[in-house]
């Protein structure tokens, strides 16, 4: 806030007689911002307003008038384990706001009329200010993000008219929260962002569409490599059509629950000879169904591919499509996520060998029960490096009985980095570990009984592994959590 000119600073000081840096900085820092997170600016500011003691202010007013009315009253391992005792805390903290217009039509007026200002209208005043101040003195910008500001943040439609907002051209990632952002901010946005290789655009409702704006904005782009849309219950239809102007570029493609309705935009798509990234994710049926046109298409560099839903619906048509997406797309995959159901899993886990021969990783989500067809999935030759299956929220498995050595599993010898939702014994640890020579680094699991048993069973592995793998050193740890850490 050095920076700052004398007439804000004169403004601060009346805020509730705000602390202002008398000294100028003597190295113009803001010059040198590259990346700019206003929603992190934001929660920063929040806490530096706190130390102030102007919520303290407020807090004692309220509590006096409140006392009147009414009484008071590296190269080496980390193996981790998960108690299956988890501890939970919730809390619920109801928040209310009161909006009042000033003379002009704004919603407030930040001229000073007064000693003092609501604690949310400082912060939002030293926000807006602080923008100003980096946008105007930045020669360059490349990343910007605006999330949720908790605030009104009427003022971020004006950035791109800010002094020095030619900064903004050099943009190469966008990332926006849509409940912050109008159509406004965009419009003049496309004006100066041309070349943007990255926009990410979460939440937006019918109150702050901007679809036309975004559409315009990623014509406007030369070389668009990532684009992701998350939570959005408009119709994207125009904004996913709009991205066949970019079919050169994209190389990464999310969208995970938003509604397009209609199947032929999804066709812009099925042109990104370049795509090498894929996640799709809905929460209900019709938006499954706007994917259609996606399934039998071939994307040669596709290297990763995310699939999940979030509902029991089942559908036979879903399953064929998914295999015919793999049986096409599958022979160059290195990455593989789904968040599926038990029935589904039991229908697509006994091809993914046959269709994914280079799969490294590997991620099972969701309700998981196909545990017969996951292990006879791991006794094939897969050159997997990461796997991950999420515990069944609805049925924890025992590995007692069930798994066998992991030495046995052939999919496994290469494998560093190991989680798994399932309940171990120490026992069983010690005879799936035994012989399994995997250059594993990370190795989570659950366990139900004294940690110590397991922190044995850990180290006496750590110790072989460090003469088998020339580990200098590791360490064992146990967490307050009853969580297992070895470390070399």
């Amino acid at each position: 806030m050095s920076f700052f000119p004398p007439d804000i600073t004169e403004n601060l000081e009346k805020l509730h007689k705000l602390p202002v840096p008398t000294v100028k900085g003597s190295f113009n820092y803001p010059s040198y911002l590259r990346s700019f997170n206003l929603e992190f600016l934001g929660d920063a500011l929040v806490e530096w307003v706190k130390t102030t003691g102007i919520g303290d202010q407020e807090e004692d007013s309220e509590s006096s008038e409140s006392s009147e009315d009414e009484s008071s009253d590296d190269n080496g391992i980390i193996i981790e384990s998960d108690s299956t005792e988890e501890k939970e805390q919730t809390s619920d903290n109801d928040e209310s706001s009161d909006e009042e217009s000033s003379d002009d039509g704004s919603m407030f007026n930040y001229e000073i009329e007064e000693d003092s200002m609501e604690l949310a209208e400082v912060e939002e005043y030293l926000l807006e200010q602080l923008c100003k101040l980096f946008i105007c003195h930045s020669k360059k910008i490349k990343e910007l993000s605006i999330g949720d500001l908790g605030i009104d943040g009427f003022f971020v439609d004006d950035m791109p008219k800010y002094n020095g907002a030619s900064c903004l051209s050099h943009l190469v990632a966008l990332e926006l929260d849509g409940t912050t952002c109008t159509g406004t901010f965009i419009s003049g946005l496309s004006e100066l962002s041309r070349n943007l290789s990255s926009i990410i655009i979460e939440d937006m409702d019918d109150e702050s569409s901007f679809i036309d704006e975004l559409e315009t904005l990623i014509k406007n782009q030369q070389k668009l490599k990532r684009f992701q849309l998350v939570d959005i219950t408009l119709d994207m239809s125009k904004v996913i059509s709009c991205l066949k102007t970019q079919v050169d570029s994209l190389v990464e493609v999310s969208l995970r629950d938003v509604y397009i309705r209609d199947q032929e935009s999804m066709k812009s798509l099925t042109y990104c000879s370049k795509l090498e990234t894929l996640d799709l994710s809905f929460q209900e049926k019709k938006y499954y169904k706007s994917f259609i046109p996606l399934w039998y298409t071939n994307f040669p560099k596709l290297r990763n591919f995310e699939i999940s839903m979030f509902y029991t619906w089942q559908d036979p048509a879903f399953i064929e499509n998914t295999k015919a997406f793999l049986a096409i797309n599958g022979k160059h995959l290195h990455g593989l996520t789904f968040g599926l159901t038990t029935n589904i899993y039991n229908d697509i886990l006994q091809d993914i060998s046959r269709y994914c021969p280079k799969l490294t990783n590997l991620e099972i989500n969701r309700i998981f029960d196909g545990v017969i067809n996951l292990i006879e999935l791991l006794k094939t030759p897969l050159p997997l490096e990461k796997l991950i299956i999420e515990y069944n929220k609805t049925k924890l498995h025992r590995a007692d009985g069930i798994l066998p050595p992991l030495q046995e599993l052939v999919a496994l010898k290469k494998l560093t980095h190991f989680e798994i939702g399932w309940i171990f014994s120490a026992l069983s640890l010690s005879t799936l570990l035994e012989n399994w020579d995997a250059p594993i680094v990370q190795f989570s699991y659950f366990c139900d009984e004294d940690i110590e048993l397991h922190n044995t069973v850990l180290k006496r592995y750590a110790e072989k592994q460090k003469d088998k793998r020339n580990i200098k050193n590791h360490e064992v740890t146990t967490s307050s959590y009853q969580r297992n850490d070895v470390r070399a």
